[in-house]
């Protein structure tokens, strides 16, 4: 999470495979979701889908990107810029970029000890402020009440215990 007036982010451990949703940005119908897979240390995302409309879906794994536009799907593994009504994806070797009007999104592609999985970062956030999802969070700030093995941290009034 990002946090206001300090360098350590919070980060919260997930079990398993689990989807999450990403960015949902309800006046453009704009949704994005994320398979995390946490079965692998220093994991992140095996899959992230994006919907645009109803007509428009977008699956980005490590290996490509396959786009289904109404009953057609095409698959790209290449470098490609594939541009569709108003949306963008451009696949680049360790990079897709996503933009559809106020949005733009970069899924990068790490590989690590075998393993490879995506990351996603929002590079611009829609203008709209009915956007909600793990991307679209507010900065939150947090105090450390207590700073040992089991440290506690306090967030709008609640304490919870923390690891390092």
């Amino acid at each position: 999470m990002k946090t206001v007036n300090y360098t350590l982010p919070l980060c919260f451990d997930v079990i398993g495979g689990v989807n999450l949703k990403l960015l949902h940005h309800p006046s453009t119908e704009l949704y994005i979701n994320g398979v995390f897979d946490s079965t692998t240390t220093n994991s992140g995302f095996k899959k992230i889908v994006i919907h645009v409309g109803a007509d428009h879906h977008i699956e980005v794994d490590p290996e490509g990107i396959s786009l289904r536009h109404g009953q057609s799907t095409t698959r790209h593994t290449g470098e490609d810029r594939i541009t569709v009504g108003r949306f963008t994806v451009t696949r680049l070797s360790n990079e897709t970029e996503f933009a559809d009007v106020d949005v733009r999104l970069s899924i990068l592609l790490h590989r690590k000890d075998g393993n490879n999985f995506l990351w996603p970062v929002l590079r611009q956030s829609p203008s709209a402020g009915d956007t909600v999802g793990l991307l679209a969070l507010d900065q939150i700030q947090y105090e450390v009440v207590q700073q040992n093995s089991q440290a506690k941290v306090k967030i709008t009034d609640t304490e919870t215990d923390v690891q390092r």
